[in-house]
């Protein structure tokens, strides 16, 4: 979908990662800048002393703004941080993920005053785009983007996801993070108090194709299997080649690094295989080259589904093997 008088493309790209993100980051960065080459996005990013230091090498064609805000979290990863008694909040990494509020305060108020209206795209440090990015509804104030999981686990960790949102008005981080002290589950199930206060008419919710993260696939309503079957390829330019449903997918959330059986691991198979049916485009082999030195486990037998680490209905089984 390009851009009209009826929608918009973000102005930036606002980030967040301490030291144990750093190969997330370099991937994000690197997807960013392979479907957007003309025009990389300018990405806001809150980092901690070590990620700053690295910025240099990261060789990014666009423009990155990085903020040290993240030093209280320096060399903590997710579980250690859960066990963690928190400032403002009741764990240290319910305090970490609440800092995207202030990410997107100040991500929003550096952006130039003829940029507001196109707002700025959240994104966690483990996204990978395959595609440029996405298009909103000119009319929108905020874009949200829904887990597609069934009811019951909805309830539990909330109907949007909190790693892929977008807004343009700069009061949504400071309602956001009021919302947060109160949420069932971290800064993530209050998103839906924020849609509500913005309506259907000035909110918009992202495709099924943008930020695909496993979750779609084993928490849905629908076996993994036939999930999977939605996915398949279409070789026109401006994207990776993959789809979901006959359109383009956008970007998949996931951990690549992840190596312990998990269902991360799973889908993180699954979507290697797809993209070594499409390794003949230089993109697509820049990525896969990229996602290989992150989990070179990829390589192995396992990686053609023969890893007997999966659930009955692993989406893998669906996958084409790779050849």
């Amino acid at each position: 979908m390009a851009p009209s008088l009826r929608s918009v493309k973000p102005a930036a790209v606002a980030t967040l990662a301490n030291d144990t993100a750093c190969d997330d980051v370099r991937l994000l960065l690197l997807t960013l800048e392979l479907w957007n080459p003309t025009d990389p996005p300018v990405v806001f990013l809150y980092c901690d002393s070590h990620v700053s230091s690295q910025l240099v090498r990261l060789r990014y064609a666009g423009e990155i703004v990085a903020k040290e805000a993240l030093n209280r979290y320096a060399g903590l990863d997710r579980l250690t941080m859960e066990r963690m008694q928190g400032r403002t909040h009741a764990t240290l990494f319910t305090d970490f993920v609440a800092q995207k509020c202030d990410l997107l305060e100040w991500a929003l108020a550096e952006v130039p005053d003829d940029q507001t209206h196109r707002g700025i795209l959240f994104c966690d440090a483990d996204l990978c785009f395959l595609s440029s990015l996405p298009c909103i509804p000119a009319s929108s104030r905020l874009a949200l983007s829904a887990h597609d999981i069934c009811d019951a686990d909805a309830r539990r960790y909330g109907y949007y996801n909190a790693g892929f949102l977008w807004t343009n008005d700069i009061r949504m981080p400071s309602e956001w993070r009021m919302l947060c002290k109160t949420s069932r589950y971290l800064e993530q199930a209050c998103l839906e108090d924020v849609a509500r206060q913005y309506g259907t008419l000035a909110s918009h919710e992202f495709p099924v194709q943008q930020n695909y993260g496993w979750w779609r696939l084993f928490q849905g309503d629908k076996p993994a299997e036939t999930l999977a079957r939605a996915w398949g390829i279409d070789r026109a330019p401006g994207h990776s080649g993959l789809t979901v449903e006959g359109r383009p997918l956008g970007s998949i959330h996931t951990h690549w690094g992840e190596s312990q059986p998990s269902m991360t691991r799973e889908f993180n198979h699954m979507v290697y295989r797809w993209l070594c049916l499409l390794q003949d485009d230089e993109k697509v082999k820049r990525l896969l080259a990229r996602v290989l030195s992150m989990a070179p486990w990829l390589r192995s037998s396992d990686a053609k589904g023969r890893h007997g680490q999966c659930r009955d209905e692993c989406a893998c089984a669906v996958a084409p093997d790779v050849e």
